[in-house]
């Protein structure tokens, strides 16, 4: 899709991946879902978007961030509970 879809097509990838991004959430999914999640979207999503928007690119950019951290402090949370 990279090499080959319309710009339709890669805009339309992009905002879907913003869209379940937002729906990403720490009670649902394991830590290691969204720590995929998260690496799938910086290795291919990301490169969608540097070709067709880059609000895009800084939206998706700055979701990624904020999740990483989220997913920090779960990390923290869980070394850190007392049994």
């Amino acid at each position: 899709m990279l090499e080959n879809g319309s710009e339709n097509a890669l805009l339309l990838k992009c905002a879907d991946r913003i869209s379940n991004l937002t729906d990403l959430h720490r009670d649902i999914q394991t830590p290691e879902h969204i720590s995929k999640y998260l690496d799938q979207t910086e290795k291919y999503i990301i490169p969608m978007a540097r070709k067709v928007n880059e609000d895009m690119v800084i939206e998706l950019t700055d979701m990624v961030k904020r999740r990483r951290r989220i997913l920090k402090m779960m990390e923290y949370e869980r070394n850190h509970t007392a049994d």
